[in-house]
């Protein structure tokens, strides 16, 4: 639910323009210029994407520790959490050499892969035991 909610805020906080104002401002224009970027959403979507990464991180521990023999729920969950930190990464990227058509397609397809990589662990976790072990 969480990374849900990051899509859809990111949507809502990417209006025309909004990227060129967050790219400019340090830390996204969360102290002074918060207003300007459509008031308390950025931040939120931040903190979103903070709860979604140790949400992630938390699903990826849980995963080896309890689902070591069922590969694909092991690597769904670890590939959710490799595409985290490079979205993570990217973003960062974004913030320090700004925004280019490459490194925003990076972003977005990393952000359909976490989601995709969480149906995934999600739908075989759900699976009756041994139907989808290999």
């Amino acid at each position: 639910m969480a990374v849900f909610l990051v899509l859809v805020s990111g949507a809502l906080v990417a209006d025309v323009g909004s990227i060129a104002r967050c790219l400019g401002r340090p830390l996204y224009g969360l102290v002074a210029e918060a207003g300007e970027v459509s008031g308390a959403l950025p931040p939120a979507h931040r903190v979103l994407g903070g709860v979604a990464a140790v949400l992630i991180a938390a699903l990826a521990i849980r995963a080896w520790r309890s689902h070591r023999g069922h590969g694909a729920i092991l690597g769904a969950a670890t590939g959710a959490a490799v595409l985290i930190l490079a979205e993570a990464t990217v973003g960062l990227l974004m913030l320090t050499r700004g925004f280019n058509g490459l490194l925003g397609g990076m972003y977005v397809a990393a952000a359909a892969g976490i989601w995709a990589l969480l149906v995934v662990t999600t739908v075989l976790a759900a699976l009756p035991s041994g139907s989808s072990k290999r």
